[in-house]
């Protein structure tokens, strides 16, 4: 989707890396999915950029090997807090399906503009096929 597009480029342009410990592991109920799917719900501890103490929630896949007390290495975008993952655990497919959309948009509106840039050359009109004559 779109948005996620949009999130994996922000990441990709503005993230930064870090050491996080895990204060939090346990199985549970992923919050972001359809039914009850489980997931490994992680509190990470960190210090950014500029050494403000941060905490964030990862929702990871439950046979994930983290456990309390690791370290970690995280990714986060200065100046939003939401945005915190560990690293590594990236979607590039819809940054690839966004980025192919926008190649296949770009080859359907540059194709008729390159053919009407063409150049016309006037070819003789066939003469129509010859019939019985009208009086």
């Amino acid at each position: 989707s779109g948005f996620s597009s949009i999130q994996e480029m922000r990441y990709l342009l503005w993230g930064r890396e870090a050491e996080a410990e895990v204060v939090e592991a346990k199985l549970g109920r992923d919050p972001g999915a359809r039914g009850s799917r489980e997931a490994l719900i992680a509190t990470l501890a960190f210090r950014d950029d500029g050494g403000n103490a941060r905490t964030a929630t990862e929702v990871l896949r439950p046979d994930s090997e983290i456990a309390r007390g690791d370290r970690v290495s995280v990714e986060s975008i200065p100046g939003d807090d939401q945005a915190v993952r560990v690293e590594g655990n990236r979607d590039l497919l819809p940054l690839a399906i966004f980025g192919g959309s926008l190649l296949a948009a770009g080859a359907f509106v540059g194709m008729p503009i390159r053919e009407a840039r063409e150049p016309v050359t006037k070819k003789p009109r066939p003469s129509p096929p010859a019939g019985p004559k009208r009086r």
